[in-house]
């Protein structure tokens, strides 16, 4: 992978520029509906995404999100790093003084969790392959097992 272009970097800035600020504006308006400012910026990346804008205005979000381009690849490794430093974040914020205090508790809501979602995911499109168009019965189980997990 080469440098980036002159063009390629306004790009980037624009992209960024544009999360930053729609995420802001949403996180706002979540806010003043008394709902978490993550709700907002959900919703801001749902708009500026490919469910709204690449519908509407496919072009503009081509342009402002190329697949396969330089500066796509660099965006997308500044969101790989952003997640893993979302979640270095939030793990900073855990006491583990706490959790080992609600010891039973944290271990039965994480089972349930697992095994709730996993139950469901796994014994609807086993008993019901039709209605998610399953008509090898070879790959039933496969696909329950795939479900489930």
């Amino acid at each position: 992978m080469g440098k980036l272009s002159h063009d390629q970097v306004v790009q980037l800035l624009l992209q960024i520029s544009i999360m930053l600020v729609m995420g802001r504006i949403f996180a706002e308006i979540a806010r003043r509906l008394k709902q978490p400012s993550v709700v907002g910026e959900l919703i801001a990346g749902i708009i500026i995404g490919p469910t709204v804008l690449g519908m509407i205005q496919p072009d503009w979000f081509q342009f402002l999100f190329p697949v396969g381009n330089t500066s796509g690849v660099v965006l997308a490794g500044l969101v790989q790093l952003s997640v893993v430093m979302l979640l270095f974040i939030a793990g900073l914020e855990v006491d583990l003084r706490i959790v080992w205090q609600q010891g039973r508790q944290s271990i039965l809501t994480s089972l349930l969790g697992l095994v709730v979602p996993f139950i469901f995911g796994f014994t609807l499109p086993y008993f019901f392959p039709d209605f998610f168009g399953i008509v090898d019965l070879k790959q039933h189980f496969i696909f329950s097992l795939f479900m489930g997990t």
